[in-house]
């Protein structure tokens, strides 16, 4: 019988040194996103120069925006399963019961049937 793994709990909060805080006032927005997609800076230079630095950091943001909604997305979706696992395994161990009962119930009825007939 192969054991079900215990649910991983990812918590995403606000940390002063990552990108997952997005409901920030400094994270982009749907639009901004697509023109930074559709412009695509070169981001080679930035250590050197300081050229694209806004584009550059704003590309950053998007892309860990994306990624954080997606994880969101990802563990909300996971986030009942447990539960609904408890839900159809109770409901059928409840069956098994019922039948269990009927059969034994069968039986016992034949039982009284055969010994009670004249």
């Amino acid at each position: 019988m192969t054991t079900i793994p215990q649910r991983q709990n990812v918590v995403l909060d606000y940390t002063p040194k990552d990108f997952f805080y997005l409901s920030s006032a400094s994270m982009p927005d749907a639009d901004t996103c697509a023109y930074i997609a559709s412009i695509s800076p070169d981001c080679s230079q930035v250590k050197s120069n300081g050229a694209n630095v806004n584009a550059c950091l704003q590309q950053a943001l998007c892309r860990n925006k994306a990624l954080a909604e997606e994880l969101y997305n990802k563990q909300n979706i996971h986030s009942g399963e447990d539960i609904r696992w408890q839900d159809v395994n109770h409901l059928y161990s409840f069956e098994m019961l019922k039948t269990l009962n009927l059969l034994i119930g069968i039986v016992v009825s034949g039982i009284f049937i055969y010994y009670n007939r004249q």
